[in-house]
């Protein structure tokens, strides 16, 4: 503290300004013209090992002796003076003996000021090696929080535009709407290539690591998103695909909730909304979905917390694939969301195809049905399946009818056993090798009985497996003709 500073004072604004500088992570040293030290704050005996009691009131020159020797103190406060009057700063790197012995090299920048009617001057020094990755750490913060602000509103210019050219349009409203899509590309084009040069700038990235014909993308998944989506169809087969299966979409902003949502039922999902982590949560304890699409950057519990949190109250045989969706493209963002707990990651703005693919990773092309319905025979693809495989479908059926068998005596055990997880565990491996063989109904019948699995015990569950065994039954005659047949 400054020794003119008295204890009874410490209640004025005065006081509390010492008091923000003694908390200050660089050394501040307060100096008069002369050179003599009234103030040395806590950073100056962490960075010196000089105690403020031993400092205050010494010359500079001796506490911090310039091992070059020049410039001296009394030259760095005449020359503070003089480019004061400039408005810019000093700063320049010098080594110093200390008086405790340390050789300190630092950063010095050294500014005029009053202290009353006195003139006064204040040293800020820090390490050399600091000032630099100090900067570097508040540009990198920098660019993630823009790149967070301006892809969030982009999510919405793109998505609405791209799906409303999938509605309805007269000619001139196409042309309209396809421009203003082309223009909105570009901007984010510009946006990610300002930001790369940006990170280069900052020391993120190597300048080798760039190609010469221009920037790449600051995501591999990114380049996904640069496809031409002329003739890219939506619904219809898609619709098909994904019928019947529930999302969760997890996001504060209610335009990229919309967003998501309308993607989402195009594709023939059924979907359910929360506005925050908690609602999140809560919402996964007490219902069963097939995906979550969970925002990482959101008030009180983001999307990293509350993935861990749905993690910890899962079974971990009922894992529920949980997707990242963030505005945050810079390098690292996939790992921590893996970190996190999550499975995939989607950058915004959410383009439809890269949706699509990105549910036919995580959900099966089965449609999902619930109690013992079925899918029509018809809509069953063994035919399809037949023909991709050949001469070797013979041996493919034979071993589907091998195993089958097995894991329907292993799914009636689990359910004597009252056995929760092993049910759900034994009809997802049925459900995963009926969808292979092209039996879509038997598949259904499964992927409903392990969902049904993660709400609680259900209600005659012997008939659920009663009907799964009538369906392989039927499954296996089909297969027998087929395999028959020359």
């Amino acid at each position: 503290m400054s020794k003119n500073l008295a204890p009874d004072d410490r209640s004025t604004p005065a006081a509390r300004l010492w008091t923000m500088l003694d908390a200050a992570p660089e050394a501040i040293v307060g100096l008069r013209p002369d050179g003599l030290v009234e103030y040395w704050n806590a950073a100056g005996q962490r960075l010196f090992g000089i105690a403020p009691e031993y400092a205050i009131g010494k010359p500079i020159a001796e506490l911090l002796m310039n091992i070059a020797t020049v410039p001296d103190w009394t030259e760095l406060l005449r020359g503070a003076q003089a480019q004061d009057k400039d408005h810019r700063r000093n700063g320049r790197e010098l080594q110093f003996q200390c008086a405790s012995g340390k050789i300190v090299t630092a950063n010095v920048d050294v500014t005029p000021c009053q202290h009353g009617t006195d003139p006064y001057f204040t040293a800020y020094i820090r390490e050399a090696g600091e000032c630099e990755e100090t900067e570097r750490r508040l540009l990198s913060n920098f660019l993630v929080n823009k790149s967070h602000e301006i892809r969030t509103p982009m999510n919405g210019v793109i998505g609405m535009l791209e799906l409303l050219l999938d509605t309805t349009l007269t000619g001139a409203q196409r042309e309209f709407a396809t421009v203003a899509q082309s223009s909105a590309e570009s901007l984010l084009k510009l946006i990610d290539d300002t930001l790369d040069f940006s990170r280069i700038e900052a020391g993120k990235r190597d300048l080798e690591a760039i190609p010469p014909a221009g920037i790449r993308v600051l995501h591999a998944d990114d380049q996904m998103t640069r496809r031409s989506f002329e003739g890219a169809t939506t619904g219809g087969d898609d619709t098909r695909v994904f019928a019947g299966h529930r999302i969760l979409v997890v996001d504060d902003n209610i335009v990229n909730r919309m967003v998501a949502v309308y993607m989402l039922q195009k594709l023939g999902c059924a979907t359910q909304v929360a506005a925050d982590g908690w609602q999140a949560v809560a919402m996964h304890a007490t219902e069963v979905y097939d995906l979550i699409l969970m925002d990482c950057q959101m008030p009180e519990l983001d999307g990293y917390q509350a993935t861990a949190r749905i993690r910890a109250q899962e079974p971990a045989l009922l894992r529920t694939p949980i997707v990242a969706l963030t505005a945050h493209t810079l390098d690292g963002e996939r790992e921590k969301c893996l970190a996190a707990g999550m499975d995939d990651f989607l950058p915004k703005p959410i383009r439809q195809i890269v949706l699509r693919d990105m549910l036919l990773r995580w959900l099966r092309a089965a449609p999902v049905v619930s109690g013992a319905s079925c899918v029509a025979a018809g809509e069953d693809e063994l035919d399809a399946v037949q023909e991709m495989f050949g001469t070797d479908f013979a041996e493919l059926a034979g071993l589907f009818e091998t195993d089958s068998p097995k894991r329907i005596a292993a799914l009636r055990t689990a359910a004597r056993e009252r056995d929760t997880e092993a049910v759900a565990r034994v009809a997802h491996a049925l459900s995963g090798s009926s969808a292979s063989m092209g039996a879509n109904g038997l598949a259904a019948l499964c992927q409903a009985l392990e969902l049904q699995m993660k709400s609680g015990w259900p209600e005659r569950l012997e008939s659920r497996i009663d009907a799964i065994v009538s369906e392989y039954a039927r499954i296996e005659t089909r297969l027998r003709a087929m395999v028959q047949t020359p």
